[in-house]
């Protein structure tokens, strides 16, 4: 009967498409039966397609070929995924109980080649994760025994968990190295890829190098598309290394252009480069259109526009902000308050200051009650997520700045 079906053989490694089509199981290979063809040559119904045998048949999807029936032989696989899975758990395990100066290189010559590019970018996410002080280290041991024993395995994923992991840990120099071994091996890099070598830049306070290679990828050829997490670092740098007012609006514009709505983070980080650079005209305007898109100013929001009043001394306009914050129902925090109360005791009103002391204690606000999120997500998304095509309504950019 097989011989009477068109057989397509699929990889170890399935893609995404095949994991969705196979309910997340992930493709089959040859030997496991993973046999299609044509629906519209089947006459029989789907249920006895194979009443014999007692195959399940699924009717699936598949990009460039279209519909086809799959016969679902799919224990063997789920077997395996569980075997994979249960020994890179383990292998991770024993990679943390291993002494600070022990090689790894051991376990891995035993354990390492049944594992597949998913599990190791797993281990390396996990090592690092689980063991900050030396966790970037073992998982950069890991990572070079991968391109070391099987190369092929060390694809885009792989090389963005260990980039990734090596941009947290403040290892720069390493972090370039393996992006432009990707060039050198031509592995493509992707814009998930580049948000994280991106966000490495920045988190070791190369922005003007961040701004450099946000340009260099947007290359044609490269075939990078700029997302909002990608804007959104690239508009920090601009903030955190004082690069210009102008350049940071060039690159919001050059977002809006692209149809790519801007969220509380990139909102955020142009409030903060115009409360750097003193130009409030312009961050009254930016809160005035998030809040008519529907984006509302966040405690984050207001915090910047007081804490840059409150060093400009111009107490009356810090309190002004602090008050609509309230009246649009967004309750300041210990962070708004501590900046409120110091701003005022430092030139002199001892009993306001003490009186929003006071109010501060009365509510329970501490330290421990801040929970803020900074300028960079806690990881890159998976998956690039698709940008409106168009722009976005309220969005006008001749009409914000």
């Amino acid at each position: 009967m097989a011989d009477s079906l068109t057989s397509f053989a699929l990889g170890d490694e399935s893609s995404e498409e095949e994991d969705a089509a196979t309910g997340g199981r992930g493709a089959m290979t040859a030997g496991e039966g993973a046999f299609f063809r044509p629906a519209s040559s089947l006459h029989a119904p789907v249920e006895n397609v194979y009443p014999l045998e007692r195959k399940v048949v699924k009717e699936v999807w598949r990009p460039g070929v279209g519909k086809f029936l799959l016969e679902d032989r799919s224990e063997e696989r789920q077997a395996e995924r569980q075997m994979r899975n249960d020994l890179w758990r383990l292998l991770l395990q024993e990679l943390l109980l291993l002494g600070q100066h022990v090689s790894p290189w051991e376990l891995l010559n035993e354990m390492g080649p049944d594992l597949g590019p998913f599990e190791f970018t797993q281990i390396i996410k996990q090592m690092s994760q689980q063991e900050r002080q030396v966790g970037w280290v073992r998982s950069l041991q890991t990572f070079l025994w991968l391109q070391s024993h099987d190369p092929a395995k060390a694809n885009n994923r792989v090389y963005t968990a260990i980039i990734d992991t090596l941009g947290r840990a403040g290892q720069l120099e390493i972090a370039i190295h393996l992006w432009e071994d990707m060039s050198r091996r031509g592995i493509p890099r992707d814009a998930i890829l580049a948000n994280v070598m991106l966000a490495a830049l920045v988190r070791s306070h190369h922005y003007h190098a961040a701004l450099e290679l946000f340009y260099e990828v947007q290359d044609p050829k490269s075939g990078f598309t700029p997302d909002v997490y990608t804007y959104s670092t690239v508009i920090d740098a601009c903030a955190r290394g004082r690069i210009g007012l102008e350049q940071s609006l060039g690159l919001f514009r050059q977002m809006i252009a692209a149809g790519i709505a801007p969220d509380l983070v990139v909102c955020n980080n142009i409030l903060r480069v115009c409360a750097t650079e003193g130009a409030f005209g312009e961050a009254a305007n930016l809160i005035d259109t998030m809040k008519a898109s529907g984006l509302a100013p966040n405690v984050v929001s207001y915090n910047i526009l007081i804490s840059a009043f409150c060093k400009r001394k111009e107490l009356d306009k810090a309190f002004e902000v602090f008050q609509e914050m309230r009246r649009e129902g967004v309750p300041p925090d210990f962070i708004v308050y501590r900046t409120m109360a110091d701003a005022l005791r430092r030139e002199g009103f001892v009993q306001d200051a003490d009186v929003l002391y006071e109010e501060m204690n009365r509510l329970g606000l501490t330290q421990a009650n801040v929970s803020r999120k900074g300028p960079f997500r806690n990881e890159p998304p998976r998956e690039a997520k698709e940008q409106p095509v168009s722009t976005p309504t309220n969005w006008n950019e001749s009409e914000i700045f």
